[in-house]
């Protein structure tokens, strides 16, 4: 019996870029959460539940604040699951992927402005 050895090829990979994790890696995002507790603002995850809220009862007035509520803190919870667990920070795609719930995927879309508002709080 005979065996053919072969030596491992060398690969040269040219490193095409370095990025860094910058929110709550690099730089700590709620920092001034103690600010705006000062200046009597609520904090920014009750902010932007609160946009949300507000967004989908113009358009779905019959969806009470408790389902939207529930839907935030799911989704939140999605979301740091992938960032604090997987080590990803998921797209979209990725959560629709994961994501149970079609429908609510759908009306989701509708917003195409919120998470710009959302992101823009300080």
């Amino acid at each position: 019996m005979s065996y053919l050895i072969s030596a491992p090829k060398q690969i040269t990979i040219m490193i095409k870029a370095i990025t860094f994790d910058f929110w709550d890696t690099l730089v700590f995002d709620d920092s001034d959460e103690p600010k705006r507790a000062a200046q009597g603002l609520p904090s920014k995850m009750e902010t932007r539940l609160q946009l949300l809220t507000t967004e989908i009862q113009q358009r779905h007035p019959t969806i009470s604040p408790e389902k939207i509520e529930a839907a935030f803190v799911y989704a939140n919870g999605r979301y740091y699951h992938y960032w604090k667990s997987l080590h990803v920070t998921p797209t979209t795609a990725a959560v629709d992927r994961d994501s149970t719930n079609t429908k609510a995927t759908a009306v989701c879309t509708q917003f195409s402005k919120l998470p710009t508002i959302i992101e823009q709080i300080e």
